[in-house]
């Protein structure tokens, strides 16, 4: 799903419409917008769907924890922590494994990462 389609279009004007119905007391404003947010994403590669969900959560209970100001400070450089290893998994290390077995190719090593 591309920023300029139909599509796109459509979902936004359907999540903020559901956003704006649903009633303040009930507290579902965040989780439409979460679904949305994953709808869209998974729309792009459906295999991501481990890493979403645990980065969202991870992301939620260090919220939760911050709030209660439990070591928040520690709390807060463990959740950078975990999200910036699970970028590191998903996207940066094939990268990485391309970009050395491209070098080991130019320098004429048989070797394969």
């Amino acid at each position: 799903m591309n920023y300029i389609s139909l599509s796109f279009t459509v979902l936004v004007a359907a999540l903020l419409i559901l956003y704006y119905i649903l009633p303040k007391k009930w507290k579902l404003q965040g989780v439409v917008l979460l679904l949305g947010s994953l709808l869209f994403y998974l729309s792009f590669n459906l295999r991501h769907i481990i890493f979403l969900l645990f980065t969202a959560a991870s992301t939620y209970l260090s919220a939760l924890l911050i709030g209660k100001n439990r070591g928040a400070k520690a709390v807060l450089i463990a959740c950078i922590g975990v999200n910036v290893a699970v970028w590191f998994a998903v996207k940066a290390l094939p990268w990485t494994i391309d970009l050395g077995n491209q070098f080991f190719s130019l320098i004429g090593s048989g070797i394969q990462i």
